[in-house]
C-alpha cells in the first residue's frame, strides 16, 4: 500500500514539474460603442478597438531556450462573425525559439516597426478619436474611402527577429514577396524605455517599389500628463512624399484618463496640383471600472482636402471595453 502510495506521488510531482515547463494563456478583448465615425452618417453599434481572442504559450525546452507559439482570431462582437473573411487568425501566427539573446518567430505577424507607430497615438489606436494611422502612419485617402497608407500592420510569411538589452529593444522582420509585388517586405526598430521616457525610431520598406516610411517618436510622463509626439516621412511607388506628425497626450485623475491629440498627413502632389491635406483632433474620457474593464465617450473632428466633401467631419462614441 505504501510503495502505491509513493508511487502515485511521484507520478503526481512528475505530471506537476511537467506542466510547469510548458504555459498556455488565453487572453482578449471586447468593445462596443454606439456613436458615428468620422465621414458617415450612419449612426451604429461599433467596434473600434479590433475585439479578439488570442492563445500564447511557451514550452521550456531547456538550456536558456523556449518554444514559443501565439495565435489571435478577430471578431465582431455585435454579431459574432469574423472580422475578416479570409484569414482566420488575422491578429498574427506565429511559433518560434526564445532565448536570452532574443527571440526569432516566423508566420504572420506584425512588421517590426509597428513597436514604434502603435505607442505613440493616446488613444493607442483605438475607437473614433484614434491619432495613429493620420499622425504616424501617414493616410493617403479620403477619410471616408477604403483606407491608403503606406506600409503594413501585419505580414504573412515573415520571419522575425526581437531582442532586448537593458533599456534598449530592437525588431527586425523580413518577408516573402508577395504576388505581383517587386519587393520583400522589410522592417526595423529601436526603441528606449527607461522610467518615464519611452523613445523609438523605425524603418519600412513594404513590397511595392521605391515604398519607405520612417517613424520617429515617443511619449514622457509628467506628474500631471503624459506628453506623446510623433513624425513620420515617406515615399509611395508613384514617389509621390508624404509626411505627418501627432501631438498629444493623457491626463490621469484617478480612474479618470483624460485623452486629447491632433494629428496631420501631408501629401506633396506632383507639378503644379495642390498638397493633399488630413488633420483630425481627437479628445475622449476613459474612465477604469476596474483594471480589465472601463468605459470611454470620444469625440473627433477632421480638417483638409482629404475630408469629405458630402458627409460629417465629426464623430463620436460612447462604449465600453472588457480586457482578459
Amino acid at each position: 500500500m505504501n510503495k502505491q502510495v509513493i508511487a502515485l506521488a511521484a507520478l503526481a510531482l512528475i505530471g506537476t514539474a511537467a506542466s510547469a515547463q510548458s504555459t498556455v494563456t488565453v487572453y482578449g478583448k471586447l468593445d462596443q460603442s454606439v456613436g458615428k465615425p468620422v465621414g458617415s452618417t450612419d449612426k451604429q453599434v461599433m467596434d473600434l478597438a479590433g475585439s479578439r481572442l488570442g492563445f500564447r504559450g511557451t514550452e521550456d525546452l531547456g538550456g536558456g531556450l523556449k518554444a514559443i507559439f501565439g495565435l489571435e482570431h478577430r471578431f465582431n462582437p455585435d454579431n459574432g462573425t469574423s472580422a475578416s473573411s479570409s484569414t482566420f487568425w488575422n491578429g498574427y501566427s506565429l511559433v518560434g525559439i526564445s532565448s536570452d539573446f532574443g527571440t526569432v518567430a516566423l508566420g504572420r505577424q506584425y512588421v517590426a516597426a509597428y513597436i514604434v507607430q502603435n505607442e505613440i497615438d493616446p488613444f493607442g489606436g483605438d475607437t473614433v478619436a484614434a491619432l495613429r494611422d493620420i499622425g504616424v502612419r501617414p493616410r493617403l485617402s479620403a477619410i471616408n474611402a477604403s483606407e491608403v497608407r503606406i506600409g503594413d500592420t501585419r505580414v504573412a510569411d515573415v520571419v522575425r527577429y526581437d531582442g532586448k538589452f537593458g533599456p534598449v529593444a530592437v525588431a527586425v522582420s523580413a518577408g516573402e514577396a508577395p504576388a505581383g509585388k517587386p519587393d520583400r517586405p522589410t522592417s526595423f526598430a529601436v526603441t528606449y524605455k527607461d522610467g518615464a521616457l519611452f523613445a523609438g525610431l523605425s524603418y519600412e520598406n513594404p513590397a511595392s517599389a521605391n515604398d519607405q516610411l520612417i517613424t520617429v517618436g515617443g511619449t514622457y510622463a509628467l506628474p500631471m500628463v503624459t506628453l506623446a509626439a510623433a513624425y513620420s516621412s515617406g515615399k509611395t511607388t508613384t514617389d509621390l512624399s508624404t509626411k505627418s506628425f501627432l501631438i498629444g497626450g493623457t491626463v490621469p485623475m484617478g480612474s479618470l484618463d483624460i485623452k486629447f491629440g491632433y494629428a496631420k498627413t501631408t501629401n506633396d502632389q506632383a507639378g503644379s496640383a495642390a498638397d493633399q491635406t488630413l488633420g483630425k483632433i481627437g479628445l475622449g474620457l476613459h474612465y477604469k471600472l476596474s483594471k480589465r474593464t472601463k468605459v470611454y465617450a470620444d469625440i473627433a473632428k477632421v480638417n483638409g482636402t482629404l475630408t469629405p466633401s458630402t458627409t460629417s467631419k465629426n464623430g463620436y462614441d460612447l462604449g465600453i471595453q472588457h480586457n482578459f
